[in-house]
């Protein structure tokens, strides 16, 4: 069953085109790649999924819901959440207090509520920060749960920007670039997360230029170059893929 897609999605930059009549499906349950050589427009397309910008044409439907142009906060609740290349780390907050930063769009006090601190205000605290809690210890960080979150590891960090994202409860997590800057243990952890979060039941849309990782955890890969898909298939076909081993796979193997 198709949980995200996208039906003749472009998008220009003023003559630039990053994303080029992109036809995608992302099925439920399963575990996603897109990948490409930089500036092909895998970002662009996570970007416009989940309304950090509109396509110029086209458009993109979750669960059956066209969510192009909707705003972000919007598709966080409907159940699609993301993390970035770039980490947005708050410095002043430790690293549970970013994890229940992720639960808010979940809450159901009003302000009020929060002012006069009624009970049903303190329970549901308590039960963010048992959600929280219950998160941290998923990825591995629940003993540095009461650390400033600029003190983790850079690696960690990134674990960090992951809990923080499955706060949400969300139904698809896209992940752009979650190995970038992790060491090889810490890129193989990964591999064994990702597989952990769709046993949860949450689909896991992946964007990587590890191709170690990407063959590994993958189901379906999609290939993009030049904002075009020029292949789609199983890990394997994809590494046999003439154009891909082209565009893409032959670069790393050359620089491996």
């Amino acid at each position: 069953m198709a949980l995200l897609s996208a039906r003749q999605v472009t998008k220009y930059f003023g003559g630039l085109c990053a994303v080029d009549n992109l036809d995608l499906t992302v099925n439920e349950g399963e575990i996603f790649a897109l990948i490409g050589p930089n500036g092909s427009g895998k970002t662009t397309f996570t970007n416009l999924a989940t309304g950090m910008m509109a396509p110029t044409s086209g458009h993109i439907e979750f669960q059956g819901t066209i969510v192009s142009g909707q705003r972000p906060h919007v598709i966080t609740q409907m159940g699609l959440v993301r993390t970035f290349q770039n980490l947005r780390i708050f410095s002043s907050l430790t690293v549970l207090e970013h994890v229940t930063l992720g639960n808010f769009c979940r809450t159901t006090t009003r302000v009020w509520s929060n002012i006069l601190r009624t009970k049903q205000v303190r329970e549901e605290e308590d039960r963010v920060r048992a959600r929280a809690e219950e998160i941290l210890d998923f990825v591995g960080l629940l003993d540095r749960k009461n650390w400033p979150a600029r003190s983790l590891p850079y690696g960690q960090q990134r674990l960090l920007e992951i809990a923080r994202a499955l706060a949400t409860d969300p139904k698809l997590i896209m992940l752009d670039e979650p190995a970038a800057g992790m060491t090889m243990q810490e890129s193989n952890d990964l591999i064994h997360l990702i597989r952990a979060i769709r046993d949860r039941g949450i689909t896991v849309f992946l964007i990587d230029h590890k191709m170690r990782l990407v063959m590994n955890v993958s189901e379906r890969i999609a290939v993009l170059n030049f904002g075009r898909k020029i292949a789609e298939g199983t890990p394997k076909e994809i590494q046999e893929n003439p154009d891909v081993i082209e565009a893409y796979l032959g670069k790393g193997r050359k620089t491996a």
